[in-house]
């Protein structure tokens, strides 16, 4: 069983986070970097309803704690990389609208292509399993997990987050 380090990646050895050109819930296309950049961020991607569950048990805990911090934000990718189910994903926006609360509306975006390069740059083997990373105002990979999250994972994620948000324990 794979479990994420416990230690962020120290910020001369961490990559940057790619680029990806993403559709909002606001109906706007946009660059992720110009989310990222200045702001301390919890980067959960997904491919499917099965990772869709493993980040949520690292988004609850992350909202539980910083979601009325300013600089400390979440973004959610979510991945479609076949062309039908990008269709039928399509017009269930309204109703994924409707289910996610305004204030994310902004950060939550959509990916509808396959994107072999995406993978790559963030080392996504397993398109059934949900990832997170924390990633930094500089847009460094500060941290990564992937799988249901373990209680010491959640703990590390935090203390990375509140460390690199310079916000007092």
């Amino acid at each position: 069983l794979w479990e994420a380090n416990q230690e962020a990646i120290k910020a001369e050895e961490a990559l940057y986070i790619p680029n990806i050109n993403a559709r909002s819930l606001l109906k706007s296309n946009i660059d992720t970097v110009d989310l990222l950049k200045d702001n301390t961020t919890l980067f959960a991607v997904y491919f499917n309803r099965f990772g869709e569950n493993h980040v949520k048990s690292y988004i609850e805990p992350f909202l539980a704690e910083f979601s009325n911090k300013p600089k400390i934000q979440l973004m959610q990718l979510n991945v479609e990389t076949n062309i039908l189910k990008s269709l039928i994903l399509k017009l269930f926006i309204p109703s994924i609208r409707s289910a996610i609360p305004q204030s994310l509306h902004k950060t939550y975006l959509f990916h509808f292509r396959n994107d072999q390069t995406l993978h790559e740059a963030l080392n996504i083997r397993n398109s059934y399993r949900g990832y997170v990373f924390v990633i930094d105002a500089d847009c460094k990979i500060r941290w990564f997990a992937h799988g249901d999250a373990t209680q010491k994972e959640i703990e590390t994620m935090l203390k990375i987050i509140k460390n690199l948000g310079n916000l007092d324990e």
